[in-house]
């Protein structure tokens, strides 16, 4: 789809350091670079819910 080619290698690689570390995992000759960000939903919800809260 619109030229993504995954690196199969490069997804497992990166998929042992789960949110911990970015990286592209697009394979060489993929019409697009493809990265791979980290985030934790849980905590900014978390955070956010308490900032809501205090101001209760």
């Amino acid at each position: 789809y619109m030229g993504v080619k995954l690196d199969k290698e490069k997804n497992n690689a990166l998929a042992s350091y789960k949110d911990v570390k970015e990286g592209f995992i697009n394979a060489d000759d993929s019409k697009v670079k493809v990265i791979v960000i980290p985030t934790n939903e849980e905590l900014m919800i978390a955070m956010d819910t308490e900032e809501i809260v205090s101001a209760l």
